[in-house]
C-alpha cells in the first residue's frame, strides 16, 4: 500500500486526514481509510459500531495508525479494497470514501514524526564537503547519525525555505525510513520487523555554515526537512532493490543502500525505539557534498526554482 496524509475542504475549514493512493500512483484517486473502513463494516460485516472500530484501527493520522500495527494494516487492505469497487459510496454519517487528486493537498505523510535521526552510510558522503568527513574503521561498524528537526516537517507541495543566512542551498535526496514499533537491543531481524515503510526525504542544507557551528550541524540542518508524497509500506520494498535514482541530474559513482534493519538495530543498540521515528540514509547522489559546490547543480537551486525527484524500486 501507499500512504497519504491529505489535507481537505469542509465547512468548517481544512481537515487532515489519512488516505492510500488506490490507483497506484501519486496523480491518481485517494481513498479516505477511516470512512472506507467505517463503510466496509457497516457494508460486509454485523459490527455494531463500525465509525468507532473505525477511528480505532483506521484514524485519521498516520501516527495514529502505524501503533494499530499489523491490525491496522489489515483494516487498512480492507479499506481500500472496498474504495476501489464503492468509490461513489458514503460511510455512515456521510463521509466521502474517495477523492480526486486536484480535490486534496497532500501533506508529509508523517507530518510530526517522534524523532529524527540522519545517518552516513554512503562511502563518498562528505568526500567534497569543505572539512572532508574521513572514515575510521568505526564507520564500517557503526553508522554516525545526527538528530535531526522533527518539528521543521514539510510535504511534496510546500515551498522549501531559502535560509537568510546561506548562500549555498543544497538539497539532498534520500531514503526515509519509517519505524512503526517500539524495541530495544535489537537483532537484524527483530529491527526489520519494525519497519514499518519507506518515503522520499529530501534533506534541506545550507553548505557553508561549518565554521558557525563546531559541536555539528544545527541552523544548516534544522530549518528543513520534506517527506512524501507517500509512505510506502515495507512489504512491498525489498530496501535492496533500488534500482533507478532519478533527481535534476545523475552524477557521481553508484552506490549500494546499507541494508535498513542494519540501521534500526544500530540506533536501538542502545536506546528506546519509538514508533513513528523517521530514520533517513545520506544523499544517494546528487548533492553538493558528493559533486563540489562549483558544480552546476548548485546555481539550479535558486529562490522560486521548482525541484523534481523521486526513487523507484524494482519490481522483482
Amino acid at each position: 500500500m501507499k500512504l497519504v496524509t491529505f489535507e481537505v475542504a469542509t465547512p468548517v475549514g481544512p481537515a487532515r486526514r489519512l488516505g492510500a493512493l488506490i490507483d497506484g500512483d501519486e496523480n491518481g484517486r485517494i481513498c479516505d481509510l477511516t470512512e472506507s473502513y467505517a463503510a466496509y463494516l457497516a457494508a460486509k460485516t454485523d459490527e455494531p459500531t463500525p465509525r468507532g472500530l473505525a477511528l480505532l484501527r483506521t484514524p485519521p493520522d498516520m501516527i495514529g495508525w502505524l501503533r494499530g500495527a499489523h491490525e491496522s494494516r489489515a483494516a487498512a487492505e480492507h479499506a481500500v479494497a472496498f474504495a476501489r469497487t464503492h468509490a461513489e459510496a458514503f460511510a455512515p454519517g456521510s463521509g466521502r470514501l474517495v477523492y480526486s487528486r486536484h480535490e486534496v493537498r497532500l501533506m508529509a505523510p508523517l507530518p510530526r514524526p517522534n524523532s529524527l535521526r540522519d545517518f552516513s552510510i554512503y562511502q563518498d558522503h562528505m568526500s567534497k564537503a569543505d572539512v572532508p568527513f574521513e572514515k575510521t574503521e568505526h564507520w564500517y561498524v557503526t553508522p554516525p547519525y545526527y538528530k535531526g528537526n522533527c518539528d521543521t516537517i514539510t510535504g511534496p507541495e510546500d515551498p522549501v525555505p531559502y535560509p537568510y543566512y546561506t548562500k549555498r542551498l543544497d538539497l539532498e535526496l534520500e531514503i526515509g525510513i519509517v519505524v512503526g514499533k517500539k524495541g530495544s537491543n535489537l537483532t537484524f531481524e527483530e529491527a526489520k520487523a519494525c519497519i514499518a515503510g519507506y518515503t522520499i526525504l529530501v534533506d534541506g542544507s545550507c553548505r557553508d555554515g561549518y565554521g558557525r557551528e563546531p559541536f555539528g550541524p544545527t541552523k544548516r540542518k534544522d530549518f528543513n526537512t520534506t517527506l512524501g508524497p507517500c509512505m510506502t509500506t515495507a512489504h512491498e520494498i525489498d530496501e535492496r532493490n533500488y534500482s533507478r535514482l532519478r533527481s535534476l541530474l545523475s552524477a557521481g559513482s553508484p552506490a549500494v543502500l546499507a541494508a535498513a534493519a542494519n540501521l534500526v538495530a544500530s540506533r536501538e543498540a542502545t536506546g528506546q525505539a519509538e514508533a513513528a521515528a523517521q530514520l533517513r540514509t545520506d544523499a544517494l547522489r546528487a548533492c553538493l557534498d558528493r559533486l563540489g559546490s562549483d558544480h552546476p547543480y548548485a546555481a539550479s537551486l535558486r529562490d522560486g526554482a521548482r525541484i523534481n525527484a523521486d526513487i523507484e524500486p524494482t519490481e522483482t
